[in-house]
């Protein structure tokens, strides 16, 4: 932006756009588009760095930097909880779980005193979404390229943010912005067709199941026409299956075997309905019943058969931290839910968007992996510090930045 003919840095649109070249644009493997090579601790400490020079420096009104909300508390008690756990019951294998852990604070504390702008959040949301599905889409074509077969080809979708199934989490979490707050019917129509392909050539069941049911309550709550956008949506949604199917033959079996166990009723019964985390999540629990008060702290996964991660942001929670872990994600939550519902002067539109995207992000993460991720959370928290900073704007009667 230039003033007076001098040129001047909206240092806080640099920080977003730095947060999004960190996640979508680093990692240490090869992909056919331009990548950063850098490890994921390393990733990890730079946005770190970077959000601590964002509440020091950018912070629209300084003198609230120590003037923490209860959510603020929060995190931070969380920060000296897990501090503790990791002493006692973690080793340095798993510091980048812990710097999740503060990177949760830093994320929030800068987003709820950060001055931006809604059209540029929005406009970032927007490339976040194009960039992941983008490169999901390509994923996708190169493996079919290179001879995968159509059952096996959801192991090849790789990002430099991550697999498929947590992709989707970043989708899911992302949409109901673009829906509530993009006002060019162009641009939100063209995200929406292009989510809709994302979502099929993911082959992640949980991703397409969540967005399907996100899509149908967004367009439900609808003023106008809810019946006619919820009927074109089913509509689209049947003409990208049928395109699909009919050039890759077999592509979407992997839905149809997941599908019918939980149409006969047999989802427990059957591994290749829950692949495997029935059988985890029994595990997880047993680990729980045993130190239900702290956990084991990160190191969890030694514990586990293949080291997997909980695919369950509650169950996560309490076999890293205990129930006093969880409590304090269901504090921070109800706080969360209850500003935007106390906002009386923030308009509908916009309680809904933070609303809805807390909701599925909540649901879907009851089986897939996403709280407790570094490069989620960063993202979730930066959502939640505006959600509540929006509320306080509307709520004084200032308006949206």
């Amino acid at each position: 932006m230039i003033q007076n003919n001098i040129i001047v840095i909206n240092w806080t649109r640099v920080i977003l756009i730095l947060i999004l070249v960190l996640t979508v644009f680093t990692s240490i493997n090869e992909f056919p588009y331009p990548v950063i090579s850098i490890s994921p601790i390393y990733r990890g400490l730079l946005i770190s760095a970077i959000l601590i020079i964002g509440i020091v420096f950018t912070s629209n009104n300084r003198s609230s930097l120590l003037n923490f909300d209860l959510i603020e508390v929060l995190l931070l008690l969380r920060i000296i909880y897990y501090g503790v756990i990791v002493f006692f019951y973690s080793s340095s294998d798993y510091l980048l779980n812990y710097l999740a852990v503060v990177i949760c604070f830093l994320a929030y504390s800068w987003s709820t005193n950060a001055s931006i702008e809604k059209r540029f959040f929005i406009s970032w949301i927007e490339f976040f979404i194009i960039i992941l599905e983008l490169q999901t889409i390509i994923a996708a074509i190169q493996a079919h390229s290179s001879g995968v077969e159509l059952y096996l080809i959801k192991t090849n979708i790789v990002t430099p943010i991550g697999a498929s199934n947590f992709i989707t989490t970043f989708i899911v979490m992302m949409f109901p912005f673009v829906y509530k707050w993009e006002t060019n019917k162009l641009i939100k129509n063209i995200i929406l067709i292009l989510s809709l392909v994302f979502m099929f050539m993911s082959r992640s069941n949980s991703g397409l199941i969540a967005f399907a049911i996100m899509l149908i309550v967004i367009m439900a709550i609808e003023k106008r026409y809810r019946i006619l956008k919820v009927a074109g949506a089913l509509s689209l949604s049947s003409i990208i299956v049928y395109i699909i199917d009919s050039k890759y033959t077999g592509y979407l079996s992997r839905f149809i075997n997941t599908i019918r166990p939980i149409l006969t009723g047999d989802i427990f019964g059957d591994f290749s309905a829950t692949n495997g985390r029935y059988e985890l999540y029994g595990n997880l629990i047993h680990l729980i019943r045993e130190r239900p008060i702290f956990g084991y702290g990160f190191n969890y996964r030694s514990l586990i058969i293949n080291e997997l991660s909980a695919h369950n942001w509650i169950l996560e929670s309490l076999v890293t931290g205990g129930v006093i872990s969880l409590a304090i994600y269901f504090f921070c939550f109800f706080y969360y839910i209850e500003s935007l519902c106390k906002s009386e002067k923030m308009e509908s539109h916009d309680k809904q968007a933070f609303l809805l995207s807390l909701v599925f992000v909540l649901l879907q993460g009851l089986i897939e992996t996403s709280l407790g991720s570094l490069v989620f959370d960063v993202v979730f928290w930066i959502i939640l510090g505006q959600g509540i900073r929006y509320s306080k704007i509307a709520y004084s009667k200032k308006g949206f930045a």
